[in-house]
């Protein structure tokens, strides 16, 4: 590792070089960072290079950051997936979820995601915006979410999507709709 970042630091130079172009007799075309004879010099576009805005914070006078502004509600809150009717097969029960608020999730109120299986919470309200389900049964379930404020209030919630869970059987063991 440390001899790799010493030839790196070798080689950055050579980034920069110029480049020359010569075509041979035979009409082979060589790209080279050495000139030769007969060589001309080929004009590179300028690197596409991104500069980040700066990361601000908005403070009050006292240099803390500024709380959000009060009132702000959340427009939708809505499933990103699975979809509705989704019918799929994991033989482990996991059950992937993604969930999507608009606005954005207000993390600096202490707002927090709580997910529910089959209306029942599922683990404790957290900052994510997707969970994975794990050791979900066969069959048919209720997905939803809600966000919380920081007192544990809902502030709104999905529709709840319903998903058809599937597992290998040794009872049907040529299922077409089984791929392990």
């Amino acid at each position: 590792m440390k001899n790799s970042i010493i030839l790196l630091a070798l080689f950055v130079p050579l980034a920069h070089a110029d480049v020359y172009k010569t075509v041979t007799g035979d009409g082979e075309i060589i790209f080279s960072d050495v000139p030769s004879q007969g060589a001309e010099r080929v004009k590179l576009p300028e690197l596409t290079t991104f500069k980040p805005p700066p990361v601000t914070t908005a403070t009050t006078g006292s240099g803390t950051t500024a709380a959000p502004t009060p009132g702000v509600s959340y427009k939708s809150f809505t499933v990103s997936s699975p979809e509705d009717q989704a019918s799929f097969w994991d033989n482990e029960g996991n059950v992937k979820m993604t969930v999507s608020p608009k606005p954005p999730l207000q993390i600096d109120s202490g707002h927090k995601v709580q997910f529910y299986l089959d209306g029942k919470p599922y683990g404790s309200a957290e900052l994510s915006l997707a969970n994975t389900f794990l050791g979900v049964e066969r069959g048919t379930h209720t997905l939803s979410a809600s966000v919380l404020d920081a007192d544990g209030s809902a502030l709104i919630s999905t529709t709840p999507v319903t998903i058809h869970l599937h597992k290998a059987s040794i009872l049907h063991p040529n299922n077409p709709g089984y791929t392990p």
